[in-house]
């Protein structure tokens, strides 16, 4: 590895813990070898730790973020927040679309009831006493 400042050689000695070559010769400090990492660790399917965090290099599939995971979290709102809970960190577009149909659910749920509940007030709307039995 070279740094990418002064383009002398770095020996694999210097690294440190989080994979941070200091060159010897301007002080700069390098993340390549980090990078490095990441991407030959990412055909063995490991756990790397780069500056104190955690990256898993499985490689996942495709990350669309299809509308059809939105239309699944507006009809089920559960099922969106909680798949917006477990893809955030490994399919963040299908996890957006997934929580944001959750949420324009729940939204459109509450103004529902609000105008429901306004209307009634002002207009003497009221449900017939056979629904309740």
């Amino acid at each position: 590895m070279f740094c990418k400042y002064c383009g002398e050689k770095l020996d694999d000695k210097i690294l440190n813990e989080k994979h941070i070559a200091y060159c010897p010769s301007c002080g700069k400090v390098n993340k390549q070898k980090a990078e490095e990492d990441l991407a030959t660790k990412q055909t063995q399917n490991e756990n790397i730790k780069i500056d104190g965090e955690n990256y898993n290099t499985k490689v996942y599939q495709k990350d669309s973020g299809s509308a059809l995971w939105g239309l699944l979290g507006f009809f089920f709102p559960l099922v969106g927040f909680i798949l917006y809970l477990c893809w955030i960190k490994t399919s963040p577009k299908s996890a957006n679309s997934a929580g944001a149909g959750a949420l324009i659910c729940v939204v459109l749920g509450i103004i529902a009831t609000l105008v429901f509940v306004v209307l009634s007030m002002f207009t003497n709307i009221t449900l017939p006493a056979e629904f309740f039995y």
